[in-house]
Parts: structure tokens; sequence; C-alpha cells
């Protein structure tokens, strides 16, 4: 078996052979590796985080550290970190992320983050504990969904913000909505 190259060593080799490289060399090198759940992630908090001057209710969004297994040392210090985090009460499989902002007669809204690259894959669907977590979510009336990639997690924020505000009355819910949306199909959150 030969040993795996990483893309620098294939350029290398070649340079140093004189050659240019072949298709498969080239597709190897520059295929680029889709996005990992922590990378959507982050995508998707820097927009959040941009578009708060827009929608100023996303200053109620959260995301929950849910990767307490995985040590990026690979030492021990990963499962380490698991116990102590499972110990202070860590739930698995509660949902990426949320938004405390209670909108079209829901609670709020909670959004499980999957890889783009998993959509319609066995690897892509929630696991057992997510599946409990979502179903009970939903049972208690959260608006909870399940987004593959950044944009289409940053989609359901976006319409989430644009159902009308659901105001908590004594005894009764009561839904109040912006009169006049903003040109550009979004709508004006009023207090």
């Amino acid at each position: 078996m030969t040993p795996r190259r990483s893309p620098g060593s294939i350029l290398e080799q070649a340079l140093a052979e004189g050659r240019a490289l072949t298709a498969a060399e080239g597709k190897k090198l520059f295929k680029p590796k889709p996005p990992t759940e922590s990378i959507e992630q982050q995508r998707l908090v820097q927009r959040v985080r941009s578009a708060l001057p827009l929608y100023p209710d996303l200053a109620n969004f959260f995301a929950v550290p849910n990767q307490a297994g995985v040590d990026l040392d690979g030492g021990r210090g990963g499962i380490i970190r698991q116990k102590k985090m499972l110990a202070e009460g860590l739930a698995p499989g509660y949902p990426d992320t949320g938004l405390d902002v209670a909108r079209g007669g829901y609670y709020g809204l909670r959004v499980e983050l999957k890889r783009e690259s998993t959509w319609r894959t066995k690897k892509g669907e929630p696991s057992p504990e997510q599946q409990e977590w979502h179903q009970r979510l939903a049972r208690e009336r959260y608006a909870m969904f399940i987004a593959w990639g950044t944009d289409a997690a940053w989609d359901v924020y976006r319409w989430y913000l644009g159902l009308p505000r659901t105001w908590a009355m004594p005894g009764e819910w009561k839904l109040l909505t912006s009169p006049e949306p903003f040109p550009d199909k979004t709508r004006q959150v009023l207090l």
C-alpha cells in the first residue's frame, strides 16, 4: 500500500520531476473539501452577527456547544472535557442553535445544523437522541427545524423572524404584526 500524499507533496513531486500535474493529481490538488459542521455553524454565526442591524431580535440567538467528545489535540482531553460537560448538564442531542423570540405562536426557534454535504445521506440523519429532543421541543410549541448547510439554516431564521410577533397574555396567545412591511420583503419588528 502506498502512503497517502498531501496535496503539497503531490505538487512538490511533480515540480521535482520537472513535469506537469496529471489530471488525477490536479483534481486531488484543487478539489475543495466540503466544510465541516463546525465551519457551517461558524458561518451561520457570522451571518447572524452581521444581520443584527436589520433583525435586532437576533440578539437572542445562541449556539449550544455540542462537540464535547472531540479533542483537537488527539489526546484524552476530549474525553475529560465531555465528562465534565455532561456533569455540568450538557444534554446530548439538543439542537445546535436557537432563537429565544416568540413568533407565529411558537415560544422560540431551534435549528439542528447538519453539513450540507450530508443532505439526503444516512450520515446526515439526526441521531435518536436528536430526534427525541426535536419531538419534545415541537410538542412544547418551539419551531424545530433541521437544516443542511448554512444557507438553509439562515433561510429558516429569516423565515421565522418574518412571522408575526407572539405576545403572551394571561390565559391566551395574541398575535400582533407590523402593519407595513419593508420594501425588501422583511417585516419591521414592533415592540
